[in-house]
């Protein structure tokens, strides 16, 4: 399982369309029409100085379903842009949304995403499966999104219902232009995928990652699916283990898990030499033996300065 597609879980979203509410700073949105909505779905207006993207809308999504498709929009940024603050939305059935900067430009339109999608991508915001997400970034950091990029939305969907359903998400930026003055961010991921819940099984499964530079982190979570029951995050440091996340799973934490925040005066840094390990428990009550990406095991949190871009330790391997 390589490094690029754990984005797939991420912490951490179709006819193409996006729409605009607001003027803000660098969104080419002229000319775009108001958006259309899923039946039920009413997500909230968005706030004074936020600029609104709209998903298309998947229809028909059948039961039984486990998919994730990529919507390259008809929008772009024209000047370098700083996203100060995000906060997303999704229709059930849905797991996640996830809104990138696309490194370089693709036709307009949806599909299955794959391994080239998550090469050509770079995180900016996202939207939980259920609920209002949202993310309040300190003054001093932020998302940026390089002049002249194409915006991409990740969805994800998985309908345990018996009925199909039509899904859409909607992710809300509150924008400002790039500054020096601020750090970028960036995902920092530790991933399990090696792993295997045999039906009607308990299991514990960890992953040991050693830290091959210097990163400070902004936040720390856990992250697993509706059979996880617990998620413990431990930082090594020649023997002195801390604990820096540490929670029994509940089946609402695969939207929106609790997170540890940290200052961006006084943030997370993990040193290069030490280890984090995660360790996952999961009950698998069904007939169905379980695996990655059905069932996942990952820390999670947001790193600055992220001048290389998303940093993925899997199964071990520091980018690999």
């Amino acid at each position: 399982m390589s490094a690029t597609r754990v984005a797939w879980f991420a912490v951490a979203a179709l006819a193409v369309g996006c729409s605009g509410s607001g003027g803000g700073n660098g969104m080419n949105n002229n000319n775009i029409p108001g958006p259309m909505r899923p039946s039920g779905f009413n997500p909230p207006l968005p706030e004074a100085g936020e600029i609104e993207l709209d998903s298309p809308i998947i229809p028909a999504i059948a039961p039984g379903t486990d998919v994730t498709y990529c919507s390259y929009l008809d929008a772009t940024i024209t000047d370098e842009t700083d996203v100060v603050r995000f906060r997303g939305v999704q229709s059930m059935p849905g797991h996640h949304a996830i809104l990138y900067a696309a490194k370089q430009t693709r036709p307009v339109d949806t599909h299955v995403c794959t391994e080239d999608d998550m090469i050509n991508s770079r995180f900016i915001a996202a939207a939980p499966g259920e609920g209002v997400g949202k993310l309040e970034i300190p003054d001093g950091l932020a998302f940026r999104i390089p002049a002249g990029t194409q915006l991409m939305i990740q969805t994800h969907w998985i309908n345990a219902t018996m009925h199909p359903a039509d899904g859409q998400a909607v992710i809300y930026l509150t924008e400002q232009p790039s500054s020096p003055s601020r750090q970028v961010l960036d995902l920092f991921n530790v991933v399990l995928t090696n792993f295997t819940i045999p039906a009607g099984k308990t299991v514990t499964a960890s992953t040991t990652c050693t830290m091959k530079q210097d990163v400070q982190l902004f936040t720390i979570t856990g992250h697993q699916h509706e059979f996880g029951s617990h998620v413990n995050i431990l930082l090594d440091d020649g023997g002195n283990a801390t604990t820096l996340w540490n929670n029994d799973w509940l089946p609402q934490y695969q939207s929106t898990p609790p997170e540890t925040i940290y200052s961006v005066a006084q943030p997370l840094v993990l040193k290069a030499g030490q280890k984090m390990t995660v360790t996952c428990s999961w009950n698998n009550p069904g007939a169905v033996d379980l695996a990655f990406p059905r069932e996942m095991c990952v820390g999670s949190g947001f790193y600055f300065p992220a001048v290389k871009g998303e940093i993925d330790c899997v199964d071990g391997n520091w980018g690999g």
